[in-house]
């Protein structure tokens, strides 16, 4: 785990900076890595339920998407507050925001 009132932070980190961090972390692994592989789950083992396995699978990847996006949003309010500079994880997290954009617009 990682440290973050030694990593540039200008004072102690408070409970409810801990608090976004938690909840950036749990919106990140139900959306990117619980709904989205649920959804193309479907969209691999379902095609036989045609064309309830369509209308499953875009509504399944749009609930994971929106949790993504706002695993971003909090990711961005986080970096503001706490000026904690982090390159890979915030690099892998716009990837991922974009590939995710460009599979909504497919």
């Amino acid at each position: 785990m990682i440290n973050y009132a030694l990593t540039g932070s200008t004072g102690p980190v408070s409970s409810e900076l801990i608090q976004m961090r938690t909840n950036h972390g749990i919106l990140a692994i139900i959306g990117w890595g619980l709904i989205l592989p649920v959804g193309a789950i479907i969209a691999r083992y379902f095609r036989h339920k045609d064309p309830l396995w369509f209308y499953l699978h875009a509504i399944i990847q749009f609930v994971g998407f929106t949790f993504g996006l706002g695993t971003v949003v909090l990711g961005l309010q986080l970096y503001s507050k706490m000026h904690v500079h982090i390159p890979a994880h915030r690099g892998i997290g716009i990837f991922a925001l974009v590939l995710s954009i460009l599979q909504v617009c497919h």
